[in-house]
């Protein structure tokens, strides 16, 4: 009832001399004593000294809750905004950021030292994938670095290095420790000339054009013609982006000519078609009126319209049964297709298509199936695979549920490697109900541990969010088996109940497993998981910024279309640049049960190997057969990158037809 009275009311903040508005039925939930004296005047003016940016990043936390990005810049007023109003995930995240910080300024003094070899490789090797963090909270430590060391850091096979502005202007800084400082002829004088060796270590399509061509060209390399060829592969391989776009463009033109060539083709023959039906008009209309000199009966009428009408609905039927696959059992009845033509990188598929007329999430047209690293597989009790996330240091998973349940604990699985250590546990939504720096239990390969929350929780989402470096130094978390623990059997301790954990406890997805319904596939289980990067939630947008992740020998990704079979004839591929696919097949088949796929049924529709290495933007390729699937298959063949088996693309979409079943 709180949130219905506030639901179309603002609340005000006043910043200096600037007001920001907020909902007013947020401000209820978010805050309690913080401004309880201000709820008349539905204005509070703020108290911090904070900057505009930082005051925007809180109230964007308190809306949306999603934590904000903070640094060495801006964590002292964060820390004087959560002083004021209170709020207990975001003093976490304080937390966070400092023990990070300190950690950061450990590794780098670590590497100050003279430190053994092997050591020096390992920090060094930490720092490189990491380098945005370091260049925007550490970079006077990180200046502090003999040369040496920063070009290992720089040129890291390891590097992970996305704002190469940043980067620049680092290096800019070692170059020009002094502002103004200036030669006699008014040229600007370079100081610790070898950091221009740094350059080359940065990707010119990434640098803003002001640097590119103003300062790097003109500033730097005119009076140092030796160093010249230090230009980052920059030059070369920018104008080889931009041809790369102008042939695209190019392409593009050429497709839309051959498609309005088509289509005048097409208005030509509906023209004559037109002049034939009117030919015939004239010739019925000749026929009606003999037959009205004749004096037919309207009995004879009646009967001439009748086979009239049954000669056109069997002429439909026979077309119709040209498009029926011949692997199809006898007995599925479908309708007419919808057809789904490629224009432009902005037309609907089939997919998308799938997914809009969906009824809800919870009842797919189709669903999309991993060959390795699946979240929906992490819900089988006897998994021999294992889920990894990604290396942001605060990946999650989420949980969402068809209906309202009730859970009393967790059971968490490790994998092989990057023992999940710290995490927290939020339900329906923004409710933390547990959080720990460190669970012992999971410090090792495979081990399982049971945790027990303070009481039962009704709940209709569960967010699982990891709180910094597994136990083994990794950013990245590995998890075999996840379950949640309904209820504990009558009169069990805790200790009783973790001996004989596995076989007593009421657990949710053990029992859905054994419902014979699910036909034992999680992706049809009554709940839908997402994650922070690594998804595939909405990978048929092509406005996903989201990549799905596949990884090992011939990696898949199947998308099985549950109510239908498609016949595809092109296909919309967007890469990522987390790993750059260069050759791939599409694969499709129709199988009479999907959740148990006969490997022997395939049939290659496209086979494409790249001479290219070309990842930002989409692009359609011809599928030249016209197979009926409900099952299409995407499967890796090489990357760019040596020895890399991951299967990794941003978007992925179908065109053709789709023959909804009866």
């Amino acid at each position: 009832m709180l949130n219905d009275h506030y639901s179309n009311q603002m609340f005000s903040f006043r910043l200096k001399d600037e007001v920001f508005k907020c909902p007013l039925n947020i401000i209820a939930i978010r805050f309690h004593d913080s401004i309880n004296d201000y709820w008349n005047s539905k204005e509070y003016v703020v108290k911090s000294n904070v900057s505009k940016e930082t005051f925007l990043g809180f109230l964007h936390f308190i809306e949306e809750l999603e934590l904000p990005q903070i640094n060495i810049h801006n964590v002292q007023e964060f820390k004087e905004l959560n002083q004021e109003f209170r709020n207990k995930f975001l003093n976490l995240e304080i937390e966070r950021f400092e023990k990070e910080y300190c950690d950061s300024e450990s590794t780098i003094k670590e590497l100050q030292k003279n430190i053994n070899q092997y050591d020096m490789a390992n920090l060094e090797e930490m720092v490189s994938k990491r380098l945005d963090y370091f260049l925007i909270n550490c970079p006077k430590l990180l200046a502090s670095f003999d040369i040496d060391i920063l070009y290992r850091i720089f040129f890291h096979k390891s590097r992970r290095l996305h704002d190469h502005n940043l980067a620049f202007h680092f290096i800019q800084d070692q170059l020009f420790p002094h502002e103004h400082s200036k030669s006699e002829n008014n040229i600007l004088e370079i100081h610790n000339i070898e950091y221009l060796l740094l350059f080359n270590s940065l990707d010119a399509t990434k640098l803003s054009e002001e640097i590119l061509f103003n300062q790097m060209k003109e500033q730097y390399f005119q009076n140092y013609p030796e160093y010249y060829e230090n230009i980052p592969k920059l030059q070369i391989s920018y104008y080889q982006h931009l041809n790369q776009k102008l042939e695209m463009f190019e392409s593009e033109i050429e497709q839309l000519k051959t498609l309005i060539s088509q289509q005048n083709e097409q208005i030509e023959k509906f023209n004559n078609s037109l002049k034939e039906i009117n030919k015939n008009i004239n010739i019925i209309i000749g026929d009606v009126e003999i037959r009205k000199e004749e004096k037919y009966s309207l009995n004879n009428i009646k009967k001439v319209e009748a086979t009239s009408s049954t000669n056109t609905k069997i002429e439909k039927i026979s077309k119709i049964k040209i498009d029926i696959p011949n692997n199809m059992p006898n007995s599925i009845v479908f309708q007419n297709p919808k057809e789904f033509c490629y224009l432009n990188n902005y037309s609907t598929g089939i997919l998308s298509y799938l997914k809009e007329i969906e009824g809800n999430s919870f009842e797919p047209l189709f669903i999309t199936c991993l060959s390795s690293y699946d979240p929906y597989d992490l819900m089988l009790p006897n998994w021999n695979g294992e889920y990894y996330s990604s290396g942001s240091g605060h990946s999650f998973l989420k949980f969402l549920f068809r209906d309202i349940i009730s859970i009393s604990g967790i059971i968490l699985q490790n994998a092989q490697e990057c023992y999940f250590q710290g995490f927290k546990i939020l339900i329906n939504e923004d409710e933390m109900i547990y959080s720990t720096k460190g669970e012992q239990r999971l410090n090792g390969k495979n081990k399982i541990a049971p945790i027990l929350f303070e009481r039962e929780f009704k709940v209709k989402s569960i967010k699982i969010i990891q709180d910094g470096i597994s136990f083994d130094n990794h950013y990245f978390f590995g998890l075999k088996q996840i379950d949640f623990i309904k209820s504990l059997p009558s009169g069990y301790s805790f200790d009783e109940y973790f001996n004989d954990l596995l076989n007593n406890a009421d657990k949710l997805f053990n029992n859905l497993i054994n419902n014979e319904k699910y036909q034992k596939d999680p992706h049809l289980f009554p709940v839908r998981i997402s994650t922070d990067y690594f998804s595939t939630e909405d990978f048929y947008s092509q406005y996903s910024q989201k990549n799905v992740f596949s990884n090992g020998e011939n990696a898949y990704v199947d998308f099985k279309i549950l109510h239908g079979f498609v016949v595809i004839d092109k296909y919309r591929l967007k890469k990522s640049d987390v790993a750059e696919l260069r050759s791939w097949k599409i694969l499709g088949s129709f199988q009479t049960h999907l959740h148990k796929i006969d490997e022997t049924k395939w049939t290659l529709l496209s086979e494409i190997i790249d001479d290219v290495n070309s990842n930002c933007d989409c692009i359609i390729y011809p599928i030249n057969t016209n197979k009926s699937c409900n099952i299409i298959r995407i499967q890796l063949i090489s990357t760019w990158i040596e020895d890399d088996q991951s299967l990794v693309f941003q978007h992925l979409e179908f065109f053709g037809k789709y023959y909804p079943f009866c």
